[in-house]
């Protein structure tokens, strides 16, 4: 297979669990009742989320990678002075990468072999 196919093979992954993980916490605050907490929809069209998600987080096909991205983002959104956080999520991300694809979690529900 060549790399472009891996690209498009994986691609999808982390940009819908980086969507699901951002809408499931944003939907979450609403519930709360948090103050300040924008309705999911305006959350995710505003700002650099789907920009970020799309073209900034590229490690290959890592569901739990994306869902912590968006998690990590709606998160820093709510609770930090910044109004942007999706440059911090990948960076938070990208620190715990290593750890997620050596797991043993991981190597066993994806069947991920260190080396391939």
């Amino acid at each position: 297979m060549s790399i472009r196919t891996e690209l498009i093979k994986y691609s999808y992954r982390i940009v819908l669990a980086g969507i699901t993980g951002f809408l499931l916490f944003q939907v979450l605050f609403r519930l709360l009742g948090l103050e300040g907490v924008p309705d999911p929809l305006s959350a995710l069209l505003s700002g650099s989320f789907l920009y970020g998600i799309m073209f900034m987080a590229t490690d290959t096909g890592r569901w739990i990678y994306g869902a912590m991205i968006g998690i990590l983002t709606s998160l820093i959104r709510t609770f930090s002075a910044w109004p942007e956080g999706i440059t911090f999520a990948i960076l938070l991300a990208n620190m715990f990468a290593p750890l997620i694809n050596n797991s043993p979690v991981y190597i066993h529900c994806i069947g991920y072999l260190p080396g391939y």
